[in-house]
């Protein structure tokens, strides 16, 4: 099967090349595609190369293209802040026992986790003419694997019916697929919303795959996923609402609330087990009792407090949460836990000002917003990921953070260089991203 990886590889190149946001999309959720291609566990455990290969392959691709523009990089202080928390990650893995977990735990987030947001950085140096052919090509990626993954499963579950507690492909862990199919959500809510003219058929094909990711979230079963959209979504539609006439912003929501209890009601009556576990799983929310992978969360959560008492200004050291907590769980599953207790107050304050600086940002680009609607998809895109962040995942492992992020800042300044300025030796058209 490592032939079968370096062929997939081989082939990602050259889209890489055309459209080097599909490379890093591709390269974002190599995890996925290999549970997608291999469904038996041991053909996944045997094919993390594809994980690795893709991901050098495609930040070589576009580091080369970028480099003879590297003079016109437009620095962002969100740079800063990613590098001196992985300086800082070094730093305090000299500060645990278990010293080479900790310096890998730190290569891991510079070369599989915060390389994303550096990479995604160069995409305007690669071509500075097509920022928005870029930015489109991302984003169509991440919802085309979210249509593709999602049909896989939701076959499986017609051929074989509903004998799993949470869908996903393969054997692969539900989360990760479960934000690929969120984010797909928010990338069609964007499109149905943020287009001013949509083909009567186009339209058509939208909502059924809208329709198509909800069932499929749902089957999923991640109450995680569940809460960071009700949090994320709402931020963009409510965006992209308010700068409409009022007639149409309320039947915008009236259309939305319609289909959307269409929609389940619909699923309630085709897969009435399906929707009965999915009520179940969200009523826990409220319950004492919230079932055993949510406990399992609260005493890391515990346990990262005490962590933090013992040592709350360097922490007990990159990657020693699982040691010192006595190993019954591998990380916080909460980021702003995991820093506090691994990296203590210094760690938590950089993650602070990440958070501080992309909030700001997201305010800082509204006005832009309103001539470049994509930038509130990227804001809820970040929403979605920081709450995600919360609740599942481990600093490294948070990849679309990163990239989102990284989409983001680049929209932002050279939208705003577009708009106000043509100081720098190439400009980038007023239209260049809708």
């Amino acid at each position: 099967m490592t032939w079968f990886s370096i062929l997939i590889t081989l082939l990602t190149v050259p889209l890489a090349w055309w459209r080097p946001g599909v490379g890093l999309a591709l390269a974002a959720n190599a995890y996925l595609i290999t549970g997608a291609l291999f469904t038996q566990t041991a053909g996944i455990e045997n094919n993390n190369l594809l994980n690795v290969l893709l991901p050098i392959a495609v930040f070589a691709l576009i580091i080369i293209r970028a480099f003879p523009r590297l003079r016109y990089y437009q620095f962002h202080p969100l740079d800063a802040i990613v590098l001196v928390l992985g300086i800082w990650m070094f730093f305090s893995s000299l500060n645990t026992p278990a010293m080479a977990q900790g310096i890998d735990i730190t290569i891991r987030y510079f070369v599989l986790g915060s390389s994303f947001y550096f990479v995604a950085r160069l995409i305007p140096l690669v071509d500075p003419k097509r920022i928005k052919e870029n930015v489109t090509a991302t984003v169509a990626t991440y919802w085309i694997m979210a249509i593709v993954l999602g049909a896989i499963a939701l076959i499986n579950l017609l051929a074989y019916g509903y004998t799993f507690t949470r869908l996903s492909v393969g054997t692969i862990n539900p989360i990760p697929f479960s934000l690929i199919i969120a984010s797909g959500i928010i990338i069609n809510a964007y499109w149905l919303l943020g287009s001013r003219k949509i083909p009567p058929m186009l339209k058509v094909v939208l909502y059924g795959s809208l329709g198509l990711l909800m069932v499929v979230l749902m089957a999923s079963n991640t109450r995680s996923m569940v809460i960071a959209l009700i949090v994320a979504l709402p931020v963009m539609v409510f965006q992209i609402v308010r700068q409409q006439t009022l007639v149409k912003s309320i039947s915008t929501v009236l259309v939305a609330v319609i289909g959307i209890s269409i929609l389940l009601f619909g699923i309630a009556q085709w897969q009435p087990e399906l929707f009965g576990d999915w009520s179940e799983r969200l009523s826990l929310i409220g319950q004492d009792n919230k079932g055993a992978s949510v406990n399992d969360r609260f005493n890391a959560y515990d346990a990262a407090l005490l962590l933090f008492q013992k040592s709350p200004v360097f922490g007990v050291g990159t990657g020693n949460f699982s040691t010192a907590s006595g190993g019954f769980i591998g990380y916080a599953h909460n980021l702003t836990l995991e820093l506090l207790s691994e990296q203590g107050m210094i760690g938590l304050l950089i993650f602070l000002a990440l958070v501080g600086l992309a909030f700001h940002l997201m305010v800082k680009a509204n006005p832009l917003a309103r001539t470049y609607p994509v930038i509130y998809l990227f804001s809820s895109w970040n929403i979605l990921c920081l709450v995600v962040s919360q609740f599942s995942f481990t600093l490294w492992q948070h990849k679309n953070l990163f990239l989102s992020l990284a989409m983001l800042v680049t929209v932002y300044q050279y939208q705003k260089q577009a708009s106000t300025t043509s100081r720098v030796p190439f400009r980038v058209s007023q239209s260049s991203i809708h």
